[in-house]
């Protein structure tokens, strides 16, 4: 009978793997920095088409989770270039930034509570176009990793 040895641990990824994963956060990396501008940008825009629309408590509260969700992208960048990844833990900066960008999504989401009231034709077509631009952008910059996009 075949006798089995003890491991010590988990089996070690294929170079295949680590070099995928290691694309994919170099990919991240470099696309932080334009999707973080990207969102400042539409941010003011959507702050400037509801100018005096809604309740201004509610814009607050929604640029304030826009805030939170931007600087812990930022952050997770900036950790990200000063701190050597092993290969076993790539997995987990993967999922921080799956994480963050779902963050960013579901915040965008809640733009659609923001009006209080989506009957003039203007701000609906403004709010689309804004959406729909944001949504190609992200399915741009998350391209590489189908599980994100």
């Amino acid at each position: 009978m075949p006798v089995e040895t003890a491991r010590s641990g988990p089996d070690p990824l294929p170079p295949v793997q680590v070099d995928t994963r290691r694309s994919r956060l170099r990919a991240y990396r470099r696309s932080a920095p334009t999707a973080v501008l990207a969102n400042l940008l539409a941010a003011a825009l959507l702050l400037w088409i509801l100018a005096g629309v809604g309740a201004a408590t509610l814009r607050s509260a929604w640029l304030a989770a826009l805030a939170l969700a931007l600087v812990l992208r930022s952050a997770l960048w900036w950790r990200q270039q000063r701190a050597p990844i092993a290969p076993a833990a790539q997995q987990g900066w993967i999922n921080r930034y799956r994480a963050v960008i779902g963050l960013q999504g579901l915040v965008w989401g809640a733009v659609a509570w923001l009006p209080a009231d989506l009957g003039d034709a203007q701000i609906q077509a403004a709010l689309l176009f804004l959406l729909l631009g944001l949504t190609f952008g992200a399915m741009t910059l998350t391209f590489f990793d189908m599980t994100a996009a």
